[in-house]
């Protein structure tokens, strides 16, 4: 009995004494400092709205070409006797300059003989006017009233000796055509793309001399879609542009015509741009064949905003910081874009906040804080 009575009370004074000591760790426990949670607010970069007027630039590329270019062929037959030092490929003339002569022995020997037959029927003219005139007299002496006929005035005589004198004429031009096309004159000042002859070689009539282009004429033909047509002015013609290639450049040149129809397989629209003489002598660059992009002023867009891409939701959806730094967005009329800029019309106003930093999560009313201290403005590009 004793045994279970000290049992039971050691019990109890474990349980009393571990009581105790909970409630004095609780009773003198450390208290929590209270703090106030602050609201999470995004930092957000912003451009402010101004309308400006923007030059529109298009973009295209294409090849140089020759506008005039020449394959002489000879309108004569002969030996080759003499080729200018220029006539060889890359070589350069200037106009009027001889590039080849062909033999011209047998085309002043014909030209010697067309004038002695001009020769002969002149004389065979007069000798029927004389006649002619002589037997007018002898009519008369015998005392004829009558006018004389056509054979006593000799006229089919006369008719017949004067044709062969026109003939002789039109033989004698020939003659002095032939010969003057022995020489190769050069029509223009230019370059020599490939001869196709050279010196003792004999030429056919209508055989091929040369190709050569006019250096100082160059142009070259630019691709537009239809889409950025709008954005010319409605001639077109006249449109300045501006060449370079990855290195060099730019040069100038203009717009002078446009294709008669649309190309059937890009479906668009190519503009031909003329090169300025005056550059294209001072640039040995310039020669046909060089690939150069092209930018051409177009039209300008009065009263747009020029929104960074990047603060594009979407095609044309945009994020706009209110007045009580909260997000909305809005629905813009984007007239043009280019890689880094869209150009919007409608659908914000001047003083307006654009958000142009990029939001991994959006939502309508959710308070931003911006960081930028000077706001970039979208006036440019």
């Amino acid at each position: 009995m004793s045994h279970l009575f000290r049992t039971l009370f050691f019990s109890i004074l474990i349980l009393g004494l571990a009581g105790g000591a909970g409630f004095t760790l609780w009773h003198f426990r450390p208290k929590a400092e209270e703090k106030t949670l602050e609201e999470l607010v995004t930092p957000v970069e912003i451009a402010v709205a101004k309308p400006i007027d923007h030059a529109v630039s298009l973009s295209s590329q294409g090849v140089l070409e020759a506008r005039t270019l020449t394959k002489a062929a000879s309108e004569v037959s002969g030996k080759v006797i003499q080729v200018a030092p220029g006539f060889e490929v890359g070589g350069r003339f200037r106009a009027g300059e001889e590039l080849l002569r062909i033999d011209p022995a047998d085309y002043e020997a014909n030209l010697a003989q067309a004038k002695a037959s001009l020769a002969d029927a002149s004389l065979q003219v007069e000798m029927e006017e004389a006649k002619a005139a002589q037997s007018i007299r002898d009519w008369k002496k015998l005392g004829r009233a009558t006018e004389p006929s056509a054979l006593v005035k000799r006229e089919p005589q006369l008719t017949s000796a004067r044709a062969r004198v026109t003939a002789a004429k039109a033989a004698v031009e020939k003659a002095e055509r032939d010969l003057e096309r022995t020489r190769l004159l050069a029509p223009y000042d230019g370059r020599v793309l490939r001869t196709h002859t050279d010196v003792a070689s004999f030429v056919p009539m209508g055989g091929a001399l040369a190709e050569f282009y006019e250096s100082r004429s160059l142009e070259v033909r630019l691709p537009i879609s239809l889409a950025d047509l709008s954005f010319l002015s409605e001639t077109v013609t006249g449109s300045n542009v501006t060449l370079s290639t990855a290195t060099d450049g730019p040069w100038t040149a203009t717009i002078v015509r446009r294709d008669a129809e649309i190309d059937r397989r890009s479906r668009s629209l190519h503009l031909i741009a003329s090169l300025d003489p005056d550059e294209v002598d001072d640039d040995p660059l310039l020669v046909p064949g060089l690939f150069v992009r092209a930018a051409i002023e177009g039209r300008t867009l009065q009263g747009v905003f020029a929104v960074p891409r990047k603060a594009f939701q979407g095609e044309s959806d945009i994020v706009v910081v209110t007045a009580e730094s909260t997000l909305t967005k809005r629905s813009v009329t984007v007239v043009r874009h280019d890689a880094d800029t869209a150009y919007v019309r409608e659908g914000l106003k001047a003083g307006e906040r654009v958000c142009v930093s990029f939001l991994p999560t959006f939502i309508e009313g959710m308070r931003v804080r911006v960081v930028s201290e000077n706001p970039q403005d979208l006036t440019s590009n």
